[in-house]
């Protein structure tokens, strides 16, 4: 079955979708009702109040968020909420296959509930690899860390154990002259005080 309303100059402009758009043109005769154009959808179109609700398998659906939900459809085909994480879906879907429940948004479950099931198993691992990887790389900084500090320690030791050689006449003898000899004190004037 074919649209029932087609926008205006769908068949003449190439770009157009196949949606209803509400006609607004001065000179529109589809806004204006002329006879040998399109319909608009006005009230008489309404559909049967039975069928009004149904979706396109011919089931009622209802949206469904957690496993609980699933219990109180009979009859009714399950939309699975586009909100959910894999866990829960693939929760949702294994419990609505026990009950023969019809699932309106996953075209076939059996192959959705094994790809997933298998993608999680994926990101399990991946995730195990990661985290012993992190494990051992703080493990051999620590080593290195702590190689460094015993390093930095015994240069020290050896430091305080070297003797100084005893230091020449000569360089004794500047000092005690450099020691000995006034230092010049210099007298700042200072700025006057203002008021």
């Amino acid at each position: 079955m074919g649209r029932r309303f087609l926008r205006q100059d769908l068949n003449n402009t190439k770009g157009l979708k196949a949606k209803w758009r509400k006609p607004t043109g001065r000179h529109s005769k589809l806004r204006l009702n002329k006879a040998g154009h399109w319909k608009k959808p006005s009230p008489g179109f309404k559909r049967a109040l039975v069928d009004r609700y149904k979706h396109p398998s011919g089931l009622y659906a209802e949206v469904v968020s957690n496993i609980s939900q699933l219990s109180n459809l009979k009859g009714k085909g399950a939309l699975i909420s586009s909100t959910l994480g894999l866990k829960k879906k693939l929760a949702i879907l294994e419990k609505a296959k026990e009950l023969k429940i019809t699932v309106l948004n996953v075209k076939n479950v059996e192959e959705f509930i094994k790809s997933s099931s298998e993608l999680l198993h994926k990101r399990k691992e991946e995730k195990k690899k990661k985290q012993t990887h992190k494990k051992k790389s703080r493990e051999e900084s620590l080593k290195k860390a702590d190689k460094k500090s015993e390093e930095k320690k015994d240069e020290n030791k050896e430091a305080k154990n070297v003797k100084l050689a005893p230091e020449s006449k000569e360089t004794a003898q500047a000092v005690s002259q450099k020691d000995i000899k006034p230092s010049k004190q210099v007298h700042h004037i200072s700025a006057p005080q203002q008021k």
